[in-house]
């Protein structure tokens, strides 16, 4: 069965996407849920209306995310932490604490968006980055500093 997604469905496709789908799955929760329209000969000129308006919305995501992680790279992003006298963390830095930083520049992430690549540490200057929509990735540099 064809449908048109409304919106992002994981492992499935993007907005304004063409898909293939067993009926079932299209019946029973896609279409319920608000996911996805039915492809029929008799609405194919309004789903390529559809599509249409779900590039456009796509494009407009796309540059809002785009500047969005223009400002993630220009952000501070400072973390005090307690560190003994060699400069090792008690702990580690999460990306919970991270989230709370970057709050502090009146920027929202979330915490699932943030990859860090080894666990922080030590006091100093960590790049981590951060997994927007639409494949986005922004660099943000963390400054680990003693409390």
């Amino acid at each position: 069965m064809q449908i048109l997604l409304k919106e992002n469905v994981e492992h499935l496709g993007s907005t304004g996407e063409l898909v293939d789908v067993k009926s079932g799955y299209a019946r029973n929760y896609l279409v319920p849920k608000g996911y996805a329209i039915n492809v029929t000969r008799k609405n194919i000129k309004s789903i390529e209306v559809e599509i249409e308006k779900f590039r456009v919305i796509e494009q407009k995501k796309l540059a809002v995310t785009q500047e969005l992680a223009k400002k993630l790279a220009e952000a501070n992003c400072t973390i005090a932490v307690q560190a003994d006298e060699n400069d090792k963390l008690f702990g580690s830095v999460t990306a919970e604490e991270i989230v709370k930083a970057v709050k502090v520049s009146d920027l929202t992430i979330e915490a699932k968006q943030i990859k860090i690549p080894r666990a922080i540490k030590s006091i100093g200057v960590f790049d981590v980055k951060v997994e927007l929509e639409m494949g986005v990735v922004a660099d943000l540099k963390v400054w680990v500093v003693k409390e």
